[in-house]
């Protein structure tokens, strides 16, 4: 299995080609820094910038992509740091045949 995010094409409006196995994308956000907002490296938040929008580009490949980066999003920035219920993150999807 590859890293979906390794990509050298820095440009935001670049969208990976391909199709993403529901686990293959579920990893990908699961390893995602979600928290390069709050970096004081100009790189460092470039970067996450940079991935968090080719993880939502990936999402509009499906509904269940969809709702893999939500579950994610809302779990990462859930809990008393932000004044909300803790969520927890999405279930793991099973691996594909097409995976192994």
């Amino acid at each position: 299995m590859t890293d979906i995010l390794q990509f050298s094409n820095t440009d935001p409006r670049y969208i990976p080609k391909g199709n993403y196995t529901l686990h293959e994308f579920w990893t990908a956000c699961k390893n995602h820094d979600w928290y390069t907002d709050w970096s004081d490296d100009g790189r460092v938040y470039a970067e996450g910038v940079h991935r968090r929008r080719l993880l939502q580009a990936i999402a509009m490949q499906s509904s269940e992509h969809q709702a893999i980066y939500k579950g994610w999003h809302d779990s990462v920035y859930s809990g008393s740091s932000f004044g909300r219920e803790e969520l927890a993150p999405p279930e793991e999807p099973a691996i594909s045949d097409e995976e192994e």
